[in-house]
């Protein structure tokens, strides 16, 4: 992929998001402002509607996006149980809140709020994993880990790494820290193959951990 190396690229989607989760928070500022300043019926409900189509086409760009960018990255999908069983709850959460809110609470323009996040967020659930959106990419020169956002490490970078309870962590020189969990990871056993011949490749003398996977 030629754009692999565009930090642009990283950039147009890193604002895609931004954009979303600016339209997400708008939409729920919406709702609390209704709440205390009214609007008649169905007026709430069709500004509401309006923010909600702006969340879902930003939503849409950005899906598409990632999908353009990545599609010829060789990818290892990294989807963590705390992201999982997180994302679950929230979904779960936003269905049963747009119920009670519309069959209860009679306060629709909420219900239309939740359901529109509701639907895009388990879209974008099942896209993310669908597609491997989340993932690890070995490139020539520097390693990719995505997850809410793009983390990038370079040979030049790293000041130690360490292995243990089948975890990699990666110490880098400012001081971050990254993890991979390979039971986290699809394709364990390739990703460490590939891992190792990037460390050798780098010259990062980590043959202890090499061996520890051979």
């Amino acid at each position: 992929m030629s754009s692999i190396n565009d930090i642009q690229t990283f950039r147009n989607i890193a604002k895609l998001s931004a954009f979303r989760s600016l339209a997400f928070v708008s939409i729920g500022l919406m709702v609390l402002l209704f709440y205390f300043y009214p609007v008649s019926f169905p007026s709430d409900v069709f500004i509401v509607l309006l923010f909600g189509i702006i969340y879902i086409m930003i939503s849409i760009k950005h899906f598409q996006e990632q999908l353009r960018v990545w599609k010829d990255v060789v990818r290892y999908r990294f989807m963590s149980w705390y992201y999982i069983s997180f994302s679950v709850t929230w979904m779960v959460v936003l269905l049963a809140l747009s119920v009670l809110s519309y069959f209860l609470l009679h306060y629709f323009a909420f219900a239309l709020a939740l359901i529109i996040v509701f639907l895009v967020d388990t879209i974008g659930f099942y896209f993310t994993y669908r597609n491997a959106m989340h993932f690890i990419a070995v490139r020539p020169n520097y390693l990719i880990i995505v997850k809410r956002k793009i983390n990038m490490i370079t040979p030049d970078d790293i000041a130690d790494v360490y292995y243990r309870n089948d975890i990699l962590i990666f110490s880098m020189k400012n001081e971050r820290t990254y993890f991979i969990n390979f039971d986290e990871v699809s394709k364990a056993k390739q990703l460490k193959w590939e891992l190792s011949e990037w460390f050798i490749r780098n010259n990062l003398n980590f043959d202890d951990i090499i061996k520890r996977w051979f």
